[in-house]
């Protein structure tokens, strides 16, 4: 890890404060291997993790393959986590069952997708493919600009001004699966957290588990995360160490910030 260029200066092990954990990988070489996480998640991993730094929030960074034995959420109370796949040395079944640990624990996951896996169970049974959308997105992709993203607090009520949909990518690029929502009968522990407001219709896009009282885990789709779409912002400041734009960065600390919630 400490020798891919994409997290150069951005790697930490340790904290002495409460951090997010965000799980990073060695990023993929295309048509050679496909990697046990997808070059696009890498590189959202990457835009977090450097957002939080920016931000000069607490966090630490983890080998995907090479997790920890144990997580204590006194520590580490919300850890980041991309779509993962067994490959190039990933044992999912070894992270699987200490991410269920750190679950029981206390510990809280935000999962950025792509398809959802088993470390978000059962949350990820409750989603499906929106039959309005395509691989990329919950709606046709020329349908999404001119949509808006309406942010929920915990009580399910709209948390700030909806956040507009202004472009979308076209092409082959940096995207990637993103047309789950919640289905219709998601029972009660399942609430949605983000929904795409399309004007005639609203689509839960982002949901979370709740357990006791607080989201335990939430999932989100890698758009909220891409800069532009959401900004008219151009240009990134530090093309070598990009970070969110400002509207990725007000989703990423809202989803935190549920996350990080105990009552």
């Amino acid at each position: 890890m400490s020798q891919a260029s994409l997290y150069d200066g951005l790697l930490r092990e340790t904290s002495d404060k409460p951090a997010v954990g965000v799980f990073l990988a060695v990023p993929p070489i295309y048509w050679v291997s496909p990697g046990c996480v997808d070059l696009q998640f890498c590189y959202f991993m990457d835009l977090i993790a450097r957002t939080l730094a920016d931000q000069k929030a607490p966090y630490i960074t983890f080998d995907i393959k090479a997790p920890p034995a144990s997580l204590d959420p006194k520590k580490v109370p919300v850890v980041v986590l991309p779509p993962y796949r067994q490959a190039d040395g990933l044992a999912t079944e070894q992270l699987e069952k200490m991410l269920d640990a750190y679950r029981a624990a206390g510990g809280k996951i935000l999962f950025v997708g792509g398809h959802p896996g088993p470390a978000i169970d059962p949350l990820a049974r409750h989603m499906q493919q929106s039959p309005a959308g395509d691989y990329y997105y919950p709606l046709k992709t020329k349908e999404m600009p001119g949509t808006k993203l309406v942010l929920l607090n915990r009580a399910g009520r709209p948390a700030g001004e909806a956040v507009p949909i202004l472009q979308v990518l076209k092409e082959f690029d940096v995207r990637a699966y993103g047309a789950n929502v919640l289905k219709s009968d998601a029972p009660a522990k399942v609430k949605p957290v983000v929904f795409l407001d399309t004007g005639e219709k609203r689509l839960a896009v982002s949901a979370g588990l709740v357990k006791d009282g607080p989201f335990q885990v939430i999932y989100a789709p890698w758009y909220f995360f891409m800069p532009g779409l959401l900004s008219d912002v151009k240009e990134v400041q530090k093309l070598d160490q990009p970070t969110l734009d400002s509207k990725g960065r007000r989703i990423l600390n809202h989803l935190l910030g549920l996350l990080k919630e105990n009552r």
